[in-house]
């Protein structure tokens, strides 16, 4: 017993010491000085180490590259200091701050001059750890691409972007994607008056219980693809003051929204759209659905447009919806809802070939009042297979 003690003692012994010199080397490592420059003769930066402390001194930001591309770990940073002014001489400070998952704290933003920069797209995206952002001194006159701007900012709870100037903006899409802490975000003061594309602006905002997009001119928006996609905690959203005659694509725009129990579609114009497909995908607590100013002549999909919408009792139609009479208009309606006895005004059905109607119309009476004439499923599913004439309308009862 004895002996096999002192066998085995030299061999842990050893053993701590090769792991006392490995820790040794890598707090070595880690303390060595880390420096870099923004860009080719931009101001300087350091890295101290012991405090996980990104230091930039005042001068200038002629390149706006992501830090870790100078051999940075993305891991190290934990705060970010601006010491003096910082103009950006460079037009482009995209991705500038992104993949730094464990920073929580930047102090001198204000000190950024950023009016002659045009691109801010993905600027802070992946910074996960942070919750505070003050960019109400931020010159965005220039900006035309924010892109991803804060996307998988997931612990971000107060973003201050009140002074943002956006008449110049164009590309939105993603702007908020994934920043799951928000609860409150008030973008009135925006003029989004040159924004071309706002395709999951606030995809994945899961915490978002107040959105004021009151100012937003979507006149010259032409993607509207996944907007509010998996906004879950929003209960009322006005969109009354949408200008949508230049959007073609609405595919997902609520999709699992399922907090969602007031939504004003009223000044919708649909004229160019042509996808539905998702639109209204598993909003769950929407009870009543006004989407009578809806034109779909142009839509070539409307799969899903409202399945899983376990709450709605009503759904009102315009007398410019007309539905698509081959497989991209299955499983539009889930059949038990329109059992239920849902109220269906002026619903048109596009003539020419209807096999797929059997998964929408329920076992029940259609009127068509202008002709004078009642059908039932069967009957109406025969005569819109075999008529070739212009749309009608035929109204469901129960």
């Amino acid at each position: 017993m004895f002996m096999e003690i002192r066998r085995r003692k030299p061999l842990v012994f050893w053993l701590g010491i090769v792991i006392g010199a490995t820790l040794i080397v890598a707090v070595i490592i880690s303390l060595r000085p880390i420096a870099g420059t923004m860009g080719p003769d931009g101001t300087q930066w350091r890295i101290v180490p012991i405090t996980r402390t990104l230091i930039i001194q005042p001068g200038d930001i002629t390149e706006g590259t992501m830090l870790w591309r100078d051999g940075v770990p993305p891991w190290l940073i934990r705060r970010i200091k601006i010491e003096g002014p910082l103009i950006a001489t460079t037009t482009n400070l995209g991705s500038l701050f992104s993949s730094l998952p464990n920073l929580v704290e930047i102090t001198g933003l204000d000190y950024m001059d950023t009016s002659e920069v045009t691109s801010m797209s993905y600027m802070f995206s992946g910074v996960s750890s942070l919750e505070t952002l003050d960019l109400s001194g931020f010159d965005t006159s220039a900006v035309t691409d924010m892109c991803g701007m804060f996307a998988g900012m997931d612990s971000l709870k107060t973003l201050d972007i009140s002074g943002f100037e956006t008449s110049s903006v164009t590309i939105m899409n993603q702007m908020f994607w994934e920043a799951s802490a928000l609860v409150i975000l008030d973008l009135s003061g925006f003029d989004t008056s040159a924004v071309t594309t706002m395709s999951y602006m606030f995809s994945d905002a899961n915490s978002l219980e107040s959105l004021d997009v009151s100012s937003f001119n979507t006149s010259s928006v032409t993607n509207m693809h996944g907007m509010f996609d998996n906004v879950r905690s929003l209960k009322s959203l006005d969109l009354s003051g949408f200008d949508t005659s230049a959007v073609t694509n609405m595919h997902g725009m609520f999709y699992n929204s399922r907090s969602l129990e007031s939504l004003n579609l009223s000044s919708f114009d649909t004229s160019s759209v042509t996808s539905m497909e998702l639109m209204f995908f598993h909003m769950s607590s929407l009870r009543s659905l006004d989407i009578s100013s809806f034109d779909t002549e142009a839509v070539n999909s409307m799969r899903w447009m409202f399945s899983e919408t376990d709450s709605l009792e009503n759904i009102t139609f315009g007398a410019n919806f007309v539905s698509i009479s081959d497989a991209s208009f299955s499983g539009a309606f889930p059949p038990e809802k329109l059992i239920g006895a849902i109220p269906v005004k002026g619903f048109a059905f596009r003539s020419g070939p209807v096999n797929e109607y059997d998964d929408i119309l329920p076992p029940r009476q259609w009127q068509n009042q202008a002709r004078a004439v009642t059908l039932d499923s069967y009957e109406l599913w025969e005569h819109l297979r075999t008529t070739r004439d212009a749309p009608e309308t035929w109204v469901w009862y129960a």
